[in-house]
């Protein structure tokens, strides 16, 4: 459809965001050199090339770049298997680790992802069996507090609120078992009591900085944002280009 050149295209980063965790009681990733090892054997920019077909939006944060939760000095773990080996190696396991990664097999795409995910991993030193879950089993990790063991693809709405997406986990009822720190926990309950935007905006920055760069809580591997197609006699409309779905008040048709 892109190809023939007959719609106008718009990219909202309003979808799920997979986002691979360990367990923090894990005997592996209660490490942090190997939770970071996990997040740089992982090629986020060659998953969305090739998976994602060029059309997720790359984050290596839970948050939506451009909006105000999103920080920019959060530095991350660009793709480097080298770096991979050498920190599992520091950590205690030049020969690597055996583990099992969980995620729930929405349909082929997602078992597509996984599998990538599974062979990088492998690369470097860290072979993971695939544990593809139908809904009612992967709630209980999600929802249910049943914890897992291994690593976990967290799935979740992106938000404009960083807040909300981290409510249940802070509280321990979303994904039960992802490592949340006491750093994490005290930086974002001094953000939901904040009593200015400006206040709470540093706040969560910081915490996004924490997450990722301190306790590499978790790898988020981008925002599998939702495609529309709109007509080319639709103009000035604004559907589908921010975080919000409405039609401009000044949108019009020829």
């Amino acid at each position: 459809m892109q190809a023939e050149g007959n719609w106008n295209w718009s990219t909202t980063p309003i979808g799920q965001v997979p986002a691979l965790a360990g367990a923090a009681d894990d005997p592996y990733f209660s490490q942090l050199k190997v939770r970071q090892a996990m997040s740089y054997a992982i090629d986020t920019a060659g998953l969305n090339a090739g998976i994602g077909k060029g059309l997720w939006i790359e984050s290596n944060q839970w948050a939506i770049p451009g909006t105000w939760g999103f920080n920019p000095d959060v530095v991350g773990y660009p793709y480097n298997p080298e770096k991979a080996k050498q920190l599992l190696a520091e950590a205690g396991y030049p020969d690597g680790i055996n583990t099992v990664m969980h995620f729930y097999n929405s349909g082929g795409s997602q078992t597509d992802l996984m599998t990538a995910i599974q062979s990088q991993l492998k690369a470097v030193g860290i072979n993971a069996d695939l544990d593809p879950m139908l809904r009612p089993a992967f709630v209980d990790i999600a929802s249910a507090g049943k914890g897992f063991t291994g690593i976990v693809c967290m799935q979740g709405n992106a938000m404009t609120n960083p807040l909300l997406k981290f409510a249940q986990v802070r509280a321990g009822n979303e994904f039960t078992g992802v490592l949340v720190s006491d750093h994490f926990k005290q930086v974002y309950d001094q953000a939901r009591q904040a009593s200015d935007q400006e206040t709470m905006q540093n706040l969560v920055r910081e915490m996004m900085k924490i997450s990722i760069d301190e306790d590499c809580m978790h790898v988020p591997l981008g925002i599998n944002a939702i495609i529309y197609s709109k007509s080319k006699t639709l103009h000035d409309d604004e559907f589908g280009e921010i975080p919000n779905n409405y039609l401009s008040p000044k949108a019009w048709m020829e």
